[in-house]
């Protein structure tokens, strides 16, 4: 059995452990990846363009509410990173799926989980998610066709607009909901969107 497997089942024990004694019902899943340098030649490291250095590109999972480590997986540094990322989730949603009948489960990533298999890993699984979204220029222009001006805009000012739509890309199997915001600074005629 590889040694890193070891780990993830002592983690979650530990965590499990915890979350009893707490009886925590709500359980916030923060996906995330990282750059681990490396010196020499080591087995499985190679150079990752986006760190500009080489290393391993490991891949994690703790929880919000407790700041614990729940899963880490290592890999070779230049894989993408939500490479592999739903399969090595899943395991970690049926297993506390089936640890309490009502927990809550979200799982929350940056803009590199962004992925329709995550998406759909979740739906699957009944827990929600909040993924930030790339830029792009289609939601951007979605959003500025919404920023609204009257007579008493005051240009001067710095201003942020917020708004909700649904929203959906091909590789989606429907529309989710997603927020995204306009802000312009003050001087300036022109918002800038962020989602």
């Amino acid at each position: 059995m590889p040694i890193i497997w070891v780990h993830n089942r002592l983690l979650l024990r530990l965590a499990d452990t915890m979350f009893k004694r707490r009886n925590q019902q709500i359980l916030i899943l923060d996906i995330d990846s990282t750059q681990a340098d490396t010196y020499g030649k080591q087995e499985s490291a190679s150079y990752n363009a986006h760190y500009g250095i080489d290393g391993f590109h490991p891949i994690l999972i703790f929880d919000s509410i407790t700041g614990i480590l729940l899963a880490v997986k290592q890999r070779p540094g230049n894989v993408y990173t939500s490479r592999d990322a739903d399969e090595f989730l899943r395991p970690l949603l049926k297993h506390y799926q089936k640890f309490s009948c009502d927990m809550n489960i979200l799982v929350r990533g940056d803009s590199g989980f962004a992925t329709s298999t995550i998406y759909d890993l979740c739906e699957e699984t009944g827990c929600q998610f909040l993924v930030k979204l790339k830029h792009n220029s289609r939601l951007t222009d979605l959003v500025q066709h919404q920023v609204t001006y009257d007579d008493n805009t005051d240009f001067s000012m710095a201003e942020t607009q917020i708004f909700e739509l649904d929203y959906q890309v091909e590789t989606w199997l429907k529309p989710y909901w997603v927020a995204a915001q306009d802000t312009r600074n003050g001087g300036s005629l022109f918002m800038t969107t962020s989602q």
